[in-house]
């Protein structure tokens, strides 16, 4: 019954990847908890997805495990993005691709500035974000000679395997920000450059800089040194350790991995943050009667007056101007990464996680 509230495993097309390499059933939704982001340590001691409703997490790494398992049980397990390494051809590729920061034309004309300072191989695409109004920054990029690329968006389950073939194509990935992408480009020996100077604003909730010279700020700066490295073999390295990549033992193992797990989801079907296994029972029980309950689990009040403020337009919306390569001191001078601002939802037109704000104006 707590299928349809399984949201993780389905975020860019993980549980049909997982389900078709491990032969799990091709309708079948995956209680675990798959992080949407590759976890490299610059959230610190946030787990991604952490605290989501499925019972079990997919570790991709010796690092993530050791945090996600205080939270919730977790086994370690490739990202789904290595079964895609294995089964298909690494080409050498041509042509630049530029990573997009999240699309509005603030964003885009900071990069097209910074960009500018470059030079491009005359095979140059932009890979365009699935957030936001698409059409117009298509536009944008043809008007000024880029061809375009867009692999979906959050909810595609074809994203990871339309992300590898379009990777696959280009030899140089350039990046805004520390991003995934470049992190699955280093995974299939691209050559990563820097876009450096670069700030971009994005909605967030988070205000978690490293302090500078900390050990995990040590740690961050490392990860992207190599995984910028000119020498390939040095950033795939890198990727495949951030990626999970010795996890992979045979498909016939990790599909045993999965369906070990069985016996332990029939006694906690759901995970609920913050719940003694005394008060477990009595929650699945309120549940199984009131579902709709689920959705406002574990601040119902607060998630309440969320959408009445949403709906009134007084929300508050925490905006981040981010500057990830500089404040690494990766490749260019030292600049604060954050800035935090907060607007109501009355000035933007858009208040999702992870998007760049659009003002009304």
């Amino acid at each position: 019954m707590y299928n349809k509230f399984f949201k993780s495993s389905l975020h860019f097309g993980s549980c049909k990847l997982l389900s078709s390499k491990l032969r799990l059933g091709e309708k079948k939704i995956l209680p675990f908890s798959i992080p949407h982001g590759v976890d490299f340590g610059y959230n610190g001691d946030f787990v991604i997805d952490g605290t989501s409703i499925e019972p079990i997490y997919l570790a991709h790494s010796d690092y993530i495990f050791s945090k996600a398992n205080k939270i919730k049980k977790s086994i370690k397990f490739p990202h789904p993005w290595v079964f895609l390494m294995k089964e298909n051809k690494i080409k050498f590729g041509n042509g630049d691709l530029i990573i997009s920061p999240p699309p509005s034309l603030e964003n885009f004309e900071k990069m097209y500035k910074e960009i500018g300072k470059l030079s491009f191989n005359k095979k140059k695409s932009i890979l365009i974000k699935g957030r936001g109004e698409k059409d117009i920054y298509f536009r944008w990029c043809k008007e000024r000679n880029f061809g375009v690329e867009f692999a979906g968006n959050i909810n595609d389950e074809n994203f990871y395997y339309k992300l590898f073939k379009i990777l696959n194509k280009y030899r140089n990935i350039y990046l805004i920000n520390m991003s995934s992408a470049g992190i699955f480009a280093a995974s299939i020996r691209k050559k990563i450059k820097i876009i450096s100077n670069c700030e971009f604003r994005n909605i967030d909730n988070l205000n978690n800089s490293l302090k500078v010279n900390s050990k995990k700020y040590k740690i961050v700066k490392s990860t992207w040194k190599k995984l910028t490295s000119s020498n390939t073999d040095v950033s795939q390295n890198e990727a495949k350790k951030l990626l999970g990549y010795k996890f992979y033992s045979s498909k016939k193992q990790l599909r045993n991995l999965i369906l070990n797990q069985q016996r332990y989801i029939k006694k906690n079907p759901i995970f609920l943050k913050g719940i003694s296994k005394k008060n477990y029972r009595l929650y699945l029980n309120l549940f199984r009667f009131l579902p709709f309950l689920i959705k406002l689990y574990p601040y119902p009040l607060k998630k309440i007056l969320l959408k009445i403020f949403i709906f009134f337009k007084i929300n508050k919306v925490q905006i981040n101007t981010y500057n990830d390569f500089s404040y690494f001191r990766i490749g260019t001078k030292f600049k604060s990464r954050v800035k935090n601002e907060f607007l109501r939802g009355y000035r933007l037109k858009n208040y999702n996680l992870g998007e760049a704000p659009i003002d009304k104006s």
